[in-house]
């Protein structure tokens, strides 16, 4: 019974991962990530976390600190901080990946918000200091957007590897 659980436990991990790759080249080549991939990774994962929740793997509190997160972000994307499919990876993270498997850690929900702080931070600093050398000013964007996905994508292998 508890090889199973060890295999189910990587579920999100790994769904959440796979989805780096098409979702930072969506981002970046169209500005764009149709709704179709965000309903693979939540039809996979949502019965998955329904058999950990009925199973007493993952407990009630865990899935209330998702859900915080989850309205923050809600919040964030009302205020137009946070847009579209940037806020669907999001929400699938926090809500998903709950355990790390790697770390044997709970409530990655809190790691993940830190280094997508972070990453963000970072990506702020560069994308300004880059408009200010060439002559845009200290400003925040490339041509009206930037690709968020990429230090989402960061927070999110941070969060697996460091959390």
């Amino acid at each position: 019974m508890q090889n199973w659980i060890d295999f189910l436990l990587w579920i999100p991990v790994v769904s959440l991962l796979m989805m780096i790759p098409i979702v930072c080249w969506l981002d970046w080549k169209y500005r764009e990530v149709d709704h179709t991939w965000w309903f693979v990774v939540i039809i996979v994962n949502i019965p998955f976390a329904a058999v950990m929740y009925i199973l007493n793997i993952y407990e009630w509190w865990m899935l209330i600190i998702s859900f915080v997160a989850m309205v923050i972000y809600f919040i964030l994307m009302k205020l137009h901080y946070i847009e579209g499919a940037d806020y669907m990876f999001i929400t699938c993270i926090v809500m998903f990946f709950v355990y790390n498997p790697l770390s044997n850690h709970w409530l990655m929900a809190l790691p993940f918000s830190i280094f997508l702080g972070t990453c963000v931070g970072i990506s702020a600093f560069w994308l300004g200091l880059w408009n200010y050398l060439h002559k845009r000013g200290f400003v925040f964007d490339i041509e009206g957007n930037f690709p968020m996905m990429l230090p989402i994508s960061a927070a999110l292998l941070l969060t697996v590897v460091l959390a």
